[in-house]
């Protein structure tokens, strides 16, 4: 349910299985009963048809076309990566496919800067300190969580 509707909208569509251009989605919509009767299943079977708005009317049912939905879908793809890696990947399969666009290289270069600002981030916690023990001569790595900036020079001594 969506609380910004007034009512529910509904829309039942039949679509060739092939592409398509320059065609309104309502020239594909069919009464979703006749839908149900071929598949022999009911949809929403709690809502009350009577209430119920045609999506077409409402809304015109504009399809997109095959350059916006790709828009569409890569800029949602490359908002939300799950790493580095699959931002580069996409990002080389979207110049690859010659959809590249400024909005998308935006979206790129933002998520890219995203992800080495974490990196360098992460980098600065994970500095070693060295730290020499006196009497003994062995020098040791100890992992800091500090950053760089925050590091103090550590020497300790060890009494005999």
């Amino acid at each position: 349910e969506d609380p910004s509707l007034e009512r529910p909208m509904l829309g039942a569509f039949v679509v060739p299985n092939k592409p398509i251009q320059n065609v309104r989605l309502r020239e594909f919509e069919v009464d979703l009963e006749e839908i149900e009767k071929y598949v022999g299943v009911r949809f929403h079977q709690d809502l009350d048809r009577s209430q119920v708005a045609s999506l077409c009317l409402d809304t015109g049912c504009k399809l997109n076309d095959y350059r916006e939905f790709q828009d569409f879908f890569w800029n949602r793809s490359m908002s939300n990566p799950w790493n580095m890696h699959q931002l580069e990947r996409d990002w080389k399969t979207i110049c690859e496919r010659g959809l590249k666009t400024e909005k998308l290289e935006q979206v790129y270069l933002t998520k890219k800067q995203e992800f080495l600002d974490k990196q360098k981030a992460n980098e600065d916690k994970k500095v070693a300190v060295k730290v020499a023990v006196q009497g003994s001569g062995d020098t040791q790595s100890v992992e800091s969580s500090a950053t760089k900036s925050e590091q103090p020079a550590v020497q300790l001594a060890a009494a005999a």
